[in-house]
């Protein structure tokens, strides 16, 4: 993806949307902007995720980091830039543009224009309730769990089969206190998932948005 993508085009996307100096030293746009792809591909909160950059080399080597580095920002950053920088940029638009200059630029495609099936884009994202987002959520950590604890299904609420908010929040934070009360939460991949279930509760209860 190095080789391939120059990510250079999102310093002049969004540059008027960013401050270089708000009381902090500012913070490599591209940098900011490949950590929440790697966010999106690995499905991470931005506290777990600033921890594995710190670790991971392959992580570093993305971000163009030397081997050594563990100079890391805050992840508040992330999430600053995620909220502000963003906004009516036209992102999607911008993303398939260069996907498409990069194809015909290698030869994959001879043209750059494409046919859309409007059916698949709706179904990927169009807007997700509340009571879904945390159905698949908990689903995530719940496999996460019984990957490392076969036998944890016995001591885990029962799912809620209905569509409705109060009662797959109930059942989400009973999920959490169960995980907590028995100390399941010792392994990397499942506090990344159980640290992503918390963070969907928190920004649920911020923007309010229940349906």
């Amino acid at each position: 993806m190095l080789v391939l993508t120059d990510f250079a085009f999102i310093v002049n996307l969004i540059k008027e949307n960013y401050c270089n100096d708000n009381s902090r030293s500012s913070t490599d746009l591209v940098v900011l902007f490949k950590c929440l792809y790697l966010k999106s591909k690995f499905k991470l909160p931005d506290t777990d995720l600033m921890k594995i950059i710190l670790t991971d080399m392959s992580f570093k080597f993305f971000l163009g980091y030397e081997p050594e580095y563990t100079d890391s920002f805050d992840s508040s950053v992330i999430t600053k830039f995620r909220r502000s920088s963003l906004k009516n940029v036209g992102l999607g638009n911008t993303l398939i543009s260069e996907s498409l200059t990069i194809a015909k630029d290698l030869g994959l495609i001879s043209r750059t224009e494409i046919i859309i099936v409007a059916t698949h884009i709706k179904s990927k994202y169009c807007k997700q309730t509340v009571t879904y987002i945390f159905k698949r959520t908990s689903k995530e950590l719940r496999i996460a769990i019984y990957e490392q604890h076969p036998d944890a299904c016995k001591i885990f609420p029962k799912k809620n089969v209905t569509v409705n908010y109060k009662k797959e929040r109930l059942c989400t934070e009973e999920l959490i206190e169960t995980i907590r009360t028995n100390k399941l939460d010792t392994k990397p991949a499942i506090k990344e998932n159980l640290n992503l279930l918390k963070k969907c509760i928190k920004m649920m209860l911020l923007h309010k948005t229940i349906e």
